[in-house]
């Protein structure tokens, strides 16, 4: 089954995972549910922090988002390794990252190779990143160098 996500015409759009029927700190509305396999986000924020997603997973959700328009990232607190950032690869050589500002992927299992695979991604496609979270994901100091070099 398709995972459900909502998309605001706010000033802030989300893209949020819920579960079926369920508004994630919002009360039940009768707004319409589309499916990410249906149409794609027009969202500026794209939020999937704390729903388990794990590799396999992360690259349905990204390629579904038009990256034109998104400047925020949270995929913290789930179970994302060093293959999840092949699916950012993928995004970036698609539709580029030129307007990511924000990159919260703390709580996760990144470690050494998924730090280094990140920053050769920030080296190669130059996001505008204000924000960076890496907290939690058992980065060493060869990987933390590496990306430091790549920030600079």
């Amino acid at each position: 089954q398709p995972l459900p996500f909502r998309g605001d015409n706010a000033r802030t759009d989300s893209v949020e995972a819920q579960s079926v029927g369920t508004h994630r700190g919002q009360q039940n509305s009768s707004r319409k549910h589309e499916t990410l396999e249906e149409e794609e986000s027009n969202a500026e924020y794209v939020n999937f922090a704390g729903w388990s997603v794990a590799d396999d997973y992360v690259r349905t959700l990204l390629v579904r988002v038009r990256w034109e328009l998104v400047r925020h990232v949270d995929l913290g607190d789930n179970r994302l390794t060093a293959k999840c950032m092949d699916a950012f690869d993928e995004v970036a050589q698609q539709q580029g990252l030129a307007t990511l500002e924000s990159l919260r992927l703390g709580k996760n299992r990144l470690g050494k190779a998924g730090t280094i695979q990140l920053a050769k991604l920030i080296r190669n496609y130059q996001p505008p990143l204000q924000q960076l979270d890496l907290a939690d994901n058992g980065v060493t100091d060869e990987a933390c160098a590496y990306l430091c070099e790549s920030l600079a």
